[in-house]
């Protein structure tokens, strides 16, 4: 579901509010998929993946690539689109407790757990 070495990684370098307002950016673009035109809709689900990737929401970056490949041959349905959504609320709640689970940036032996 994420990768919580990543999410440890990017707690420790930016802090969790910033990667909260970055996953928040994340799921904003992600709900205005239905207005993207079918034209650019690969592209921007490419982006998209690429994004979820780097903030280590490993199943949000799979379902992205799943659509990104539907979206190649055909459309996407609201079904889809859905369940995407589903997959990003449940990626952020796990980010968020695994955020919540680590030191405080800049705490004494905190960071990243290696």
């Amino acid at each position: 579901m994420i990768d919580e070495r990543r999410i440890a990684d990017l707690v420790a370098a930016m802090g969790s509010e910033r990667l909260a307002a970055l996953i928040a950016m994340l799921g904003a673009e992600i709900t205005a998929l239905p207005d993207v035109p079918d034209a650019h809709l690969g592209e921007r689900l490419h982006r998209l993946r690429g994004s979820a990737g780097s903030l280590g929401l490993a199943s949000v970056a799979a379902a992205l690539l799943a659509l990104e490949q539907q979206a190649a041959v055909g459309t996407i349905g609201d079904a889809e689109l859905a369940r995407l959504s589903d997959d990003l609320a449940a990626a952020r709640r796990a980010a968020a407790a695994a955020a919540a689970s680590l030191p405080p940036v800049g705490h004494a032996g905190g960071g990243a757990k290696t």
